[in-house]
């Protein structure tokens, strides 16, 4: 059932690598991303709003200050006017995770240089503090509950399917065009419509491993794959039974298309453990 057509080993994992990106879009994902859940949170419980800001800006006042007046801000938060203090400290704390005043002299075109590890953390980090004061709130169950419903919501209102990938082959193809530094594991295509991937590396659990709390950190860097798994095919789904992040020594990712997979069974423990020999 799970004849392998070809896999694909990832071997390139490197924090120090270095990446060329947009400033501003690495300003504007955490801004947004708080943007759409104080929106969301205004519908769904808004007594606990105005804690959380007040919570969340103490939280990111931990962090060294780094000044940002010197860079545009070119997306501007719709509720900037109301909360402006908070918005100020999530930018900074991005701008600092990013090592911006490292990384100013090699900037060009709007582009800078920097390390994988501070490209992601200065996204991942702003992120996980915002959830880590919802959960601090509480109470915790409901908190992540109210959470994961905040990222379902965010992936439906940013995600759009993507045409060009009409089957398993394509997305396999798409997946494997280039080596990753951010992951180390082995990718995998079978006969059956199904692609897959036996992670052993990840750098987003890397980055919140420091924080100490397991099902934050899945709820705020893996919940997310299985909604979007429907964004890259529209017969596209996803099986999981484990992750590094809650402890686990592998990621074991497999997305099935259904018109061709119907019965979506995850392979079995022995798979995996064939799958290097």
């Amino acid at each position: 059932m799970y004849e392998i057509v070809e896999t694909r080993h990832e071997t390139k994992y490197d924090p120090e690598s270095r990446v060329e990106v947009d400033l501003q879009s690495i300003l504007n994902r955490p801004s947004k991303d708080l943007d759409m859940f104080i929106d969301f949170l205004s519908k769904e419980s808004p007594d606990i709003l105005p804690e959380l800001i007040d919570r969340l800006t103490d939280r990111l006042s931990e962090f060294e200050d780094t000044s940002v007046e010197d860079v545009p801000f070119e997306y501007t938060p719709k509720n900037i006017s109301t909360y402006p203090e908070v918005f100020r400290r999530l930018r900074s704390v991005s701008l600092f995770l990013l090592k911006y005043g490292d990384s100013i002299q090699s900037a060009k075109d709007g582009k800078i240089s920097v390390r994988y590890w501070d490209f992601i953390s200065s996204n991942l980090i702003p992120t996980y503090l915002l959830a880590e004061t919802l959960v601090a709130i509480g109470p915790r169950d409901k908190a992540l509950e109210l959470y994961k419903r905040y990222v379902d919501h965010r992936t439906r209102l940013t995600s759009k399917l993507d045409e060009s990938i009409t089957c398993v082959e394509d997305f396999y193809k798409e997946s494997t065009s280039t080596d990753s530094a951010t992951h180390t594991g082995t990718g995998f295509l079978t006969r059956n419509g199904v692609i897959g991937s036996k992670t052993t590396r990840c750098m987003w659990f890397e980055i919140l491993r420091e924080f100490g709390d397991p099902e934050l950190g899945y709820a705020v860097a893996c919940h997310y794959d299985f909604l979007a798994a429907k964004y890259i095919g529209k017969n596209f789904r996803l099986t999981r039974t484990r992750t590094l992040m809650q402890g686990d020594e592998i990621c074991d990712f497999c997305w099935h298309d259904i018109s061709i997979d119907k019965e979506m069974k995850h392979p079995p423990e022995e798979f995996w453990q064939e799958l290097d020999k």
